[in-house]
């Protein structure tokens, strides 16, 4: 298939869902803004492990006043879902071996004062905190990190195609549908897309449970 043929084929599927395959009230523009924006709230709603192909990592990223900002990473082009979006972190402390970092929340810092907790070069530590990734370590001078994190989706036009895994185009289809019957004042059957979506959404995540335990969300390990 040639670039663009997926999008081209969501565009007009999109249009025998509306009952518009003329393009008479749903232009092709429209469907396609109203598929993109369904895209991105795709991405904010399913669980990260349907996102694999949104995975990316950018390494040995220089701190600024020991943090990394979200503004540096993707070409300026930012994180999906925020901190969210930050799966792992490695710090190089001065430039040396790399540790992967642990992530805490920002109202646990307190409790790296305490000697079982504190940060140091082989036990790094990071919160995100003012779209910046924060680093906890002894060594700060010349140290460099490693960042994994999920980039937002490209935007869909002729020539682009998604890039979600193929068993999400259903769910994609399902909120542009509700967007576009919202446009077109059709509460009802705007309702009824969305909710077979959300449906749908809550389904897949439900075979994944969040990461237990208390102030350490992502804790990693070199072998990792």
């Amino acid at each position: 298939m040639a670039n663009g043929d997926i999008t081209n084929e969501m565009v007009e599927e999109l249009g025998i869902i509306l009952e518009d395959e003329d393009a008479g009230q749903y232009t092709e523009p429209i469907k396609l803004k109203m598929l993109n924006k369904a895209q991105l709230e795709l991405c904010t709603l399913i669980h990260d492990a349907y996102l694999t192909e949104l995975e990316t990592v950018e390494l040995a990223k220089t701190m600024t006043a020991s943090a990394v900002a979200f503004s540096t990473l993707n070409n300026g082009k930012g994180v999906l879902k925020g901190g969210e979006g930050i799966k792992r972190v490695k710090v190089y402390p001065g430039g040396t071996a790399g540790k992967y970092a642990i992530e805490i929340d920002l109202t646990d810092i307190k409790k790296t004062e305490n000697s079982l907790q504190t940060y140091s070069d082989t036990r790094p530590l990071y919160y995100i905190f003012d779209k910046k990734i924060n680093i906890l370590v002894t060594t700060t001078l010349l140290t460099v990190i490693d960042v994994w994190f999920l980039i937002p989706p490209s935007t869909m036009t002729k020539n682009i195609d998604p890039v979600l895994n193929k068993g999400l185009h259903g769910i994609l289809l399902d909120l542009a549908e509700a967007k576009c019957w919202r446009i077109g004042h059709k509460s009802d059957r705007a309702q009824e897309a969305m909710g077979n979506a959300l449906r749908q959404i809550e389904i897949l995540n439900a075979k994944f449970t969040p990461a237990q335990g208390i102030g350490v969300k992502h804790p990693q390990t070199a072998g990792k």
